[in-house]
């Protein structure tokens, strides 16, 4: 179990390194001063406005549907976890873990940021993510925490180079 956390601490920061990377390469060509948001899930749920949390707009993948790329949406993900219709996943892979499943996965999306971040903090909220943080600063997302102490997510997302272009990348795994 204490193996499975120090993976999972240097998967994160290795993810936050390559992100903070990206984001330098990309230059925002905005203001040098960030919005930035950080709270706790409490505060985030008192925050969002109800029609956040309904049915997902029609440009977002049902359960059942695969986004149109040569890699699928991982198989063992919940059903209920959003993906962007227009999404390409650029990796996906699955390991076992001590008996326990780890998936992770990136996909890049025409979204924006604040879009997806909408998108990613409401069906955190929806499913009582526990232990949790939200960060959204200068165009860069990472949500973590537990879902039914069953579960946990990482989720970091960035906006690339490429004009118009998102990218996040989701380490989900069993408790």
């Amino acid at each position: 179990m204490k193996r499975s956390k120090v993976l999972s601490l240097i998967t994160m920061v290795s993810i936050s390194v390559w992100l903070g990377a990206c984001s330098e390469e990309a230059g925002d060509g905005g203001s040098s001063a960030p919005a930035s948001v950080d709270q706790t899930w409490p505060e985030m749920a008192a925050a969002v406005p109800q029609e956040a949390l309904s049915e997902p707009e029609a440009d977002e993948l049902p359960a059942s549907s695969e986004p149109s790329s040569a890699i699928a949406r991982p198989a063992d993900l919940p059903s209920d976890f959003p993906i962007p219709a227009d999404a390409v996943f650029m990796t996906s892979s699955k390991s076992v873990n001590e008996g326990k499943k780890v998936i992770l996965f990136n996909f890049t999306t025409k979204k924006s940021m604040d879009e997806l971040a909408d998108l990613y903090q409401a069906y955190a909220i929806d499913k009582k993510l526990e232990d949790g943080s939200v960060t959204f600063a200068d165009s860069k997302l990472m949500i973590e925490g537990s879902i039914d102490k069953t579960d946990s997510i990482w989720l970091l997302g960035t906006t690339l180079s490429e004009a118009g272009v998102s990218q996040i990348t989701v380490t989900w795994s069993e408790n």
